[in-house]
Order: C-alpha cells, then sequence, then structure tokens
C-alpha cells in the first residue's frame, strides 16, 4: 500500500512537471515564431531598402542577432520537448506500475472470496449432515 501511495506522489509530480514542461514549450514555440516573424520583416526591409552601408550593417547586425536568439531558443524547445518525451516515458511506467499491484490485489481478493465462499458451503454441510437433514 505503501509502494503504490509512493508512486502515486510520483506519478503526480511527473503530471504537475508534463504540465509545466507543456506550458514551457508552448511559450518556447509562440517566442520562436516571434522571432521567425522579426527576422523576415528585417530580411524583408534589408531587401527593399537596399540602403547606405551603415544602414547594411545595422540590419546584419540585428540579423546576427535575431538568429543567435533564435538558435538559443531552438535549443531550448528541443531540450523542453526532450524533456516532455522522458516525462512522459517515466508517467507511462509509473501507470503500469500502479496497475500491476492493483491486479494483483484483485486477483487475491477475488480468491479470497471464492475460498470463504467453499468454506461457508463445508461449513453448511456439515452443519446439515450433523443436523441429519443431508445435503441441500
Amino acid at each position: 500500500v505503501s509502494e503504490n501511495d509512493r508512486l502515486r506522489k510520483e506519478l503526480a509530480k511527473a503530471l504537475e512537471k508534463t504540465d509545466q514542461l507543456q506550458l514551457s514549450l508552448s511559450t518556447s514555440e509562440v517566442q520562436n515564431s516571434k522571432l521567425k516573424q522579426e527576422l523576415d520583416q528585417v530580411s524583408l526591409g534589408r531587401e527593399k531598402r537596399g540602403g547606405t552601408p551603415t544602414r547594411h550593417s545595422k540590419h546584419e547586425e540585428q540579423v546576427e542577432v535575431l538568429q543567435a536568439e533564435l538558435e538559443k531558443k531552438t535549443h531550448m524547445l528541443l531540450e523542453v520537448k526532450k524533456h516532455l518525451r522522458e516525462a512522459a516515458e517515466r508517467e507511462q511506467r509509473l501507470q503500469e506500475a500502479t496497475q500491476d499491484p492493483k491486479v494483483s490485489c484483485l486477483t487475491l481478493l477475488s480468491f479470497y472470496i471464492l475460498f470463504i465462499f467453499e468454506i461457508f458451503i463445508v461449513v453448511r454441510e456439515i452443519y446439515c449432515s450433523s443436523q441429519g437433514e443431508g445435503q441441500f
């Protein structure tokens, strides 16, 4: 029973961690999308203007900064996905582990009920035979 409680607590923690990681993943995906849009806008602006060398270098710097941020966010997103997969696997293992004792417990309970029923039948037969009534 204490093992089941411990596994339930671990499962609850894993579910909470999964929810947190999913929220983080969603946030990272939104940020990633915004950064891509920003990068596209900067690239389009640079192509349209064809402007002065200082503007061009400023845009290049912005593009490089945005690309670095995008790479960083992409890496973070991959890490979050990895953690989500691991959490899902842990959750699955915990669910399987908590279900096995339940099945074992139910099996034992059914055997116990059958055993008690058989004892009841034997006791009733003994009682009936001692009363001289015979079997039912």
